[in-house]
């Protein structure tokens, strides 16, 4: 949307009149005491300001969003009045998908806090102006123009896309995430945690299909040693997969081949995240040559440095060099 920097006094960036190491709540006050002084609601309401300042308030709203919407202070109150107003104008103009990725922050930062019955006073006022900008994802040229983008696979934005076509249109983000890992398979998998938490077993077998196709098979045969040098994307991939394997891994088989490609990585700290698996099987089960590389492994790792053990959100912390302990005394005691 913005053509260049306006001299209207509401199209300063927020973050450029912030202070060297103060809070975010600092800064947010400092910013609306300047628009205040500028009469902010009374003069966005009297006049169309201009794309330059409509886009400069949207990525101010965007970015302060979740604070002034959730929390109950009453220097915010002008400023959730304007945004109102805001609205309005926000529907004047044209606008594009950068500008669409904004109004979505907005919308994120109202729904992604809400809980039933608790909150600030002015939510449920607040709540139209967030269905009037939530209205705008189903008219027919903003609809388009996502559906468009979706089809362009060498776009780096696709994660937003993605949410949105999701959000407002029940597209499939697991298929449109597949959609894209040929092309963008580094992208799609930093957020694969996310898309990948709840799919089902026929997904599943299909990210995996793909998972094994990008990863060398010859290497699932023999006693196991540290010799692989891995991909980018290959790295990606087993760490996505060994670090998620509670929701991925569903199958026996696939549990050990991922494991045995791990414990394979030249890299110890891949190789070290595919010997806590072992921590789930019996000694007797462990693949040829695991416990010369848990050896190795526990040789190498400085005893400050940490892992984390558990399901994601309700484990903890531990030392590394103690969980590769751990599986060694494991092997002692199956000795004995």
């Amino acid at each position: 949307m913005p053509s260049g920097q306006s001299s209207h006094p509401f199209a300063t960036r927020f973050f450029s009149s912030g202070t060297p190491g103060a809070g975010f709540e600092y800064d947010l006050r400092i910013y609306l005491d300047d628009l205040y002084k500028e009469d902010f609601c009374e003069r966005l309401a009297a006049e169309y300001p201009g794309r330059d300042v409509v886009y400069n308030l949207l990525l101010f709203y965007a970015d302060a969003a979740q604070t002034l919407f959730w929390k109950q202070d009453d220097h915010y109150d002008e400023a959730l009045r304007a945004f109102s107003v805001l609205v309005g104008r926000i529907a004047e103009t044209d606008l594009d998908l950068d500008d669409l990725f904004y109004v979505f922050d907005i919308i994120e930062g109202f729904f992604d806090y809400e809980q039933e019955g608790e909150g600030p006073d002015h939510l449920p006022w607040l709540r139209q102006s967030i269905q009037a900008l939530s209205g705008l994802f189903q008219e027919e040229r903003y609809r388009k123009a996502i559906e468009d983008a979706l089809g362009d696979k060498s776009r780096a934005d696709f994660v937003y896309l993605i949410s949105i076509a999701g959000w407002f249109y029940g597209a499939d983000e697991f298929d449109l995430y597949m959609s894209f890992v040929t092309r963008r398979p580094d992208l799609v998998l930093s957020n694969a945690r996310y898309w990948l938490l709840n799919v089902s077993d026929e997904q599943c077998q299909r990210f995996i299909a793909w998972a094994r196709s990008c990863l060398p098979p010859e290497q699932l045969s023999g006693p196991l040693s540290r010799t692989e040098e891995y991909t980018k994307t290959q790295k990606a991939i087993l760490d996505v997969v060994i670090s998620e394997r509670v929701h991925i891994l569903r199958s026996p088989q696939d549990r050990r081949d991922f494991m045995a490609w791990g414990l394979r990585s030249a890299d110890k700290f891949m190789a070290a995240k595919a010997a806590y698996m072992l921590e789930d099987i019996p000694v007797s089960e462990w693949p040829e040559g695991s416990q010369a590389i848990v050896e190795e492994l526990f040789s190498e790792m400085q005893p400050h440095w940490l892992s984390y053990k558990g399901l994601r959100g309700k484990g903890a912390y531990v030392k590394s060099k103690d969980r590769l302990g751990d599986l060694l005394e494991k092997v002692k005691g199956a000795g004995s």
